[in-house]
């Protein structure tokens, strides 16, 4: 296992940290733009990064409580939660997995006379590393044996107690 400020870090912990970290660096990439219509100085170029998409704001911010997550959870002491923190982390991860792919393969893509329009470096990175953040968040949670809440409702019964009476 890694150490990480003297802290001994499972490798899945630590995927999902680097993945984690890097998706959020990406997102002041360009994500989107367009690009071409001539040579040197004559070309177009505009972008713009991940933070200009609604729904991909709640995909960062998404990222960043599976992040933070892990890091309380590594670092410090996780306040009492209903559910296991690597479950907080695989939920944060997987939903913005899906909003990235979502919107990452519905972006339009277009070209024409040179000029092409459509996802950019950005976009690209960021697909692959909430795949890689998922992945490793759910390798942590079923290497940590954290059980999914039951379905029994707020009293957390497991059908083991005898049915109320019926009047």
């Amino acid at each position: 296992m890694p150490e990480i400020a003297g802290k001994s870090v499972s490798t899945n912990d630590t995927a999902v940290l680097g993945a984690g970290a890097l998706f959020l660096l990406f997102s002041f990439f360009p994500f989107y733009g367009i690009s071409g219509g001539g040579s040197g100085n004559l070309g177009i170029k505009a972008s713009v990064s991940a933070w200009h998409y609604g729904i991909m704001v709640l995909a960062i911010l998404l990222m960043a409580v599976a992040v933070a997550v892990v890091v309380v959870r590594v670092f410090s002491t996780m306040p009492a939660l209903p559910v296991g923190p690597r479950l907080v982390a695989l939920a944060a991860a997987a939903l913005a997995a899906l909003i990235t792919v979502i919107r990452v393969l519905t972006l339009d893509r277009q070209s024409a006379f040179g000029v092409s329009v459509g996802p950019k470096f950005g976009a690209w990175a960021m697909l692959v590393l909430s795949i890689v953040a998922a992945v490793f968040a759910f390798l942590a949670f079923r290497e940590s044996g954290e059980q999914l809440p039951s379905a029994g409702g707020a009293s957390g019964t497991s059908g083991d107690t005898a049915p109320p009476p019926s009047v």
